[in-house]
């Protein structure tokens, strides 16, 4: 059966956090038996945008130390990289602002952001949705590739995790392709074809301090107390996105249906310590989830109704809006106009909620109707 552990911590105190990845580390396998001492180990973060490590969104550095002393202990040579989101971080630096840049320092270890080293087109093996991708050169050329993924829901694909983190592997414009699909089923086959060509060995999981709500940028903290590990990403993200309460992730879905991974939690074994009030046969029921609904509707009512009486969309709040126009530049179907503040063309706009997840200030708000302010 597929280990993954779940190991209670409650704070990012470096020794606490330590021991907390190492126990989770070796409950779920150990890295022992996966990486040589000539390895090159590229840690794959979650830099969705130039924050500081307290607001929850991006994977904390205390996490990141922990995982690079263990790959340096076993005389391996760790990398630790993402792509920056220059649309949103207006000149900041992502791995200095997460505090990443200065544990990396610290440790003497290479801090990269994929752009720096370019990206090469690949084909997709028995593609879904992508023939080929533009993948991060520093993914190829690495030998063993760790996702270090933030526990945090998400407005479009309900809960994102240890599979999903790898999107921030391809280059902007090509996510942007993505989101144009619009379906959540459609862009977790699009996550799928991304990670089938990646083939991650490992993951552990920042579950210390996550998000709820309308996550993955704009979502309240939400301490969940845990680190997770497993050498199937798949496998951890159906037990993490369960402990949220969800029962079924397309992305999940989607990964098991190519054979990239279990999400089945009977072929699951759960190791590690009992962490109140989680439990993999009683979810929380009181984590909030993304208000777009998608993770409430049943499959065979949700297209009619979401078309016709449960609508949501993306709207504005002037007052907290700067103007800077990043939502218009980042519409992957041009659906944004600035007049001066955003004005969204309905007819275009799909509802990826990239503006919502892409505005610095927060402006971009989910709205409901009055069905859907009431739907339970």
């Amino acid at each position: 059966m597929t280990k993954v552990s779940l190991v209670k911590c409650q704070t990012y105190d470096y020794n606490k956090v330590k021991a907390a990845v190492n126990k989770s580390i070796t409950l779920a396998g150990s890295l022992k038996k996966t990486i040589k001492k000539s390895d090159t180990v590229l840690l794959k973060v979650n830099l969705l945008k130039a924050a500081k490590p307290e607001q929850a969104i991006t994977t904390h550095p205390a996490i990141v130390k922990a995982v690079c002393e263990q790959i340096l202990d076993l005389g391996a040579t760790p990398i630790v990289g993402d792509t920056q989101n220059i649309q949103m971080d207006k000149g900041q630096s992502s791995l200095k602002l997460s505090g990443i840049k200065a544990v990396c320092d610290e440790l003497k270890v290479k801090a990269i952001d994929f752009k720096d080293n370019g990206f090469t087109k690949v084909k997709v093996p028995k593609p879904v949705q992508m023939k080929e991708i533009w993948l991060a050169k520093d993914i190829l050329d690495a030998d063993i590739i760790i996702s270090l993924p933030k526990m945090k829901t998400h407005i479009l694909t309900s809960y994102t995790g240890a599979v999903k983190n790898f999107f921030g592997c391809i280059p902007f414009g090509e996510r942007m392709k993505a989101h144009v699909l619009g379906k959540d089923e459609m862009f977790a086959e699009v996550l799928s074809d991304i990670y089938s060509v990646i083939k991650p060995q490992f993951s552990i999981m920042d579950g210390i301090q996550g998000m709820e709500g309308d996550g993955p940028t704009h979502g309240p903290k939400r301490n969940y107390n845990l680190i997770g590990a497993s050498p199937d990403c798949v496998s951890l993200d159906a037990v993490c996105s369960n402990l949220l309460g969800f029962s079924s992730i397309n992305t999940v879905i989607a990964a098991e249906k190519r054979g990239l991974g279990t999400a089945d939690l009977n072929k699951i074994q759960i190791l590690g310590d009992k962490i109140p009030p989680f439990t993999i046969q009683m979810p929380n029921q009181n984590i909030r989830k993304s208000q777009s609904l998608a993770s409430y509707i049943p499959k065979p009512i949700k297209d009619y109704l979401v078309k016709n009486l449960l609508k949501f969309e993306p709207r504005v709040d002037e007052s907290k809006c700067k103007k800077c126009a990043i939502c218009e530049k980042a519409c992957p179907v041009n659906a944004i106009t600035m007049d001066p503040y955003p004005v969204f063309d309905r007819d275009k706009c799909i509802k990826c909620f990239c503006c919502h997840e892409l505005c610095p200030e927060g402006a971009i708000y989910t709205h409901k109707s009055w069905l859907a302010k009431h739907w339970r």
